[in-house]
């Protein structure tokens, strides 16, 4: 990675033991040409611009462009901080597109085993597709499930099923896609045996 400008910040006192509200920390800096595997399960994102900020233990970050697994990443904010529980959590918000392939083999690759299981593991997706992304992803806490909330747009994808023998052509529309609930208010128009 390159980091093409930064700096640090701090005002308060050092000493052990005084007051957190007496303190304050914020950093930023600008990078360029980094990869990012900001947690583990999840594919990792390579050539990634942007920018970070640190403000008294939140973090917030720009990602002006990247790509995961062939698809390009748009822009896109995460910011990481405590709920009121005091538990850590990184939540994304932003666009990528690319190839239908590179989409679902995202998804397909995606720790979302409670919600897709192995569903469109066999799925064959020709076309181009541009996502919406929200995800909510807990940070150092096992038993709590990331959320995902995915709007796909589709125009002229051809999706085959290999398992039901199925080929369906013209695939246009949005597809959404929520972790908590599935496939939901899915919009789509597509041909199938040559006909509507």
């Amino acid at each position: 990675a390159a980091v093409q400008e930064s700096g640090v910040n701090f005002r308060g006192t050092s000493q052990r033991g005084s007051p957190r509200l007496e303190k304050t920390f914020h950093a930023f800096f600008h990078f360029e040409q980094a990869d990012v595997e900001y947690i583990e399960e999840w594919p990792q994102l390579a050539n990634v611009a942007g920018a970070v900020v640190i403000e008294n233990g939140r973090t917030s970050i720009r990602v002006d462009g990247g790509r995961t697994m062939g698809l390009s990443i748009g822009p896109t904010t995460a910011v990481a901080e405590r709920d009121e529980d005091g538990q850590q959590w990184l939540t994304i918000n932003g666009v990528a597109g690319g190839a239908s392939q590179a989409g679902l083999d995202f998804l397909n690759v995606a720790p979302l085993d409670d919600t897709l299981g192995d569903t469109m593991a066999n799925w064959q997706v020709e076309g181009e597709v541009q996502a919406e992304l929200a995800l909510d992803i807990p940070l150092g806490a096992s038993g709590l499930q990331p959320r995902v909330v995915i709007a796909a747009s589709l125009t002229d994808n051809t999706v085959v099923l290999p398992e039901y023998q199925l080929e369906f052509n013209q695939v246009a529309g949005v597809i959404n896609f929520d972790s908590l609930d599935g496939l939901s208010n899915t919009d789509l128009e597509a041909r199938l045996f040559n006909g509507d």
